[in-house]
């Protein structure tokens, strides 16, 4: 746990660069509804981006759904060599799952968005945001997803092949997605994405992959549950990198939060 925080603490001051106070003048919740916003309007972009795919994103779509339904076949197999396999020196290596794709993911991010915000440091306050935005809504989409296949977990049961949907509170039918691979892979695309440097990415790539490697040698989730988990953050995170608010085509309708005399004003309109 020390050693993972302090590696949290390097990337921090890492990213957070010399140009700390640049003379800006917005008060700091201005800014922050002004990026609450802004994340409103990705998400919304986001849900609606399916409506958008040309044919290359079809077919994307169609071969990680075909990828998926392959690993069902081996679902069982894989798992039972991981269950069989299962030595010390596996449970130090997989730990990662511990540490990444859970809540030490929103706080990096938070913390990120935080120290940009009140350090004026517009890049890393934008690094923050849109690392916020990608576990918010990779995690919203996987939940949906989960409620609504659900696929029993592996500890559960032997038949990678038995659902019981809509199980809101019961974890034992929460398996499809995987969760920590959705979101790892979500918020290490954008993180990975903020420098153009080759061992900078395998460093974020590589971890997530790992946090899904884990998740199968801890029988908590079949292979196509980390890859269909992996393939959705990859998604949710390239397009959290690539959407500009303000260039969106998406204008139909405008949900907003701004500052008022006396507090807050919401403005929603449809045009």
């Amino acid at each position: 746990m020390k050693k993972f925080s302090a590696v949290l603490f390097s990337i921090f001051l890492f990213l957070n660069s010399p140009n700390i106070l640049n003379g800006q003048t917005k008060s700091f919740d201005s800014i922050f509804l002004n990026d609450f916003n802004s994340a409103l309007k990705t998400g919304y972009a986001l849900l609606r981006s399916p409506s958008d795919f040309n044919e290359n994103g079809f077919a994307k779509l169609t071969g990680a759904i075909v990828v998926t339904g392959a690993l069902f076949t081996v679902d069982k197999m894989i798992k039972d060599f991981a269950v069989n396999n299962n030595t010390k020196t596996g449970e130090r290596i997989f730990q990662f799952d511990k540490y990444w794709g859970n809540a030490y993911t929103a706080a990096l991010a938070g913390g990120l968005y935080l120290t940009g915000l009140f350090a004026r440091n517009d890049n890393l306050r934008t690094l923050g945001l849109k690392a916020s935005e990608a576990f918010v809504f990779s995690g919203i989409a996987t939940y949906l997803i989960k409620v609504t296949i659900g696929r029993r977990r592996p500890y559960a049961g032997k038949s990678p092949l038995f659902f019981k949907p809509f199980q809101f509170t019961n974890n034992d039918f929460h398996s499809f997605p995987s969760g920590h691979s959705t979101v790892a892979f979500a918020v290490s695309t954008v993180m990975a994405n903020y420098y153009k440097n080759y061992f900078w990415k395998i460093f974020w790539f590589g971890t997530a992959t790992m946090v899904a490697a884990s998740r199968i040698h801890h029988n908590q989730h079949w292979l196509s549950d980390v890859f269909a988990g992996s393939a959705l953050g990859y998604f949710v995170g390239r397009f959290v990198v690539g959407f500009n608010p303000g260039l969106s085509k998406h204008s139909g309708s405008n949900l907003s939060f701004y500052l008022l005399p006396n507090g807050l004003g919401v403005r929603f309109s449809l045009y």
